[in-house]
C-alpha cells in the first residue's frame, strides 16, 4: 500500500488570497480543505502588478509550494492578443494568461 500523500496543483489566473471575489474565496477554501484532509497542495498563480499585498503569506499557509508569476498587464497587448486569437480561431485563454515569465516557469 502506498502511503504517499495525494498531490493536487491549483493553477489560477490570480492568487486565491485575499478573498476579494467569489472565485478566490472558493479556490482558497478548496485548497485549505484538501490540505486539512492530508493532501499535498501546490499553487501556480499569475499575479497582476496591482495585486493587494499580503497574499503570499495566506497562500503559503495552505500550499506547500507556491509559484507566483507576473501577469502581462498591458491592456493594449492583451486586447491585441484577444483579437489575434479571435481571428485565427485559437482558444482565447491560450494567450490571455500567458506572459514571458510564464513561459520560463518549468
Amino acid at each position: 500500500m502506498n502511503s504517499a500523500k495525494p498531490t493536487i496543483r491549483f493553477i489560477t489566473h490570480s492568487p486565491p488570497a485575499p478573498g476579494i471575489s467569489g472565485d478566490r474565496i472558493r479556490v482558497f477554501n478548496l485548497m485549505r480543505q484538501l490540505q486539512r484532509r492530508g493532501w499535498r497542495v501546490r499553487l501556480w498563480s499569475l499575479v497582476a502588478s496591482n495585486e493587494p499585498s499580503g497574499f503570499e503569506d495566506a497562500c503559503s499557509r495552505v500550499a506547500e509550494e507556491v509559484v507566483l508569476v507576473p501577469r502581462l498587464h498591458d491592456p493594449v497587448q492583451r486586447l491585441a492578443s484577444l483579437a489575434r486569437d479571435a481571428i485565427t480561431g485559437r482558444a482565447l485563454h491560450a494567450h490571455w494568461f500567458w506572459s514571458p515569465a510564464t513561459g520560463r516557469v518549468a
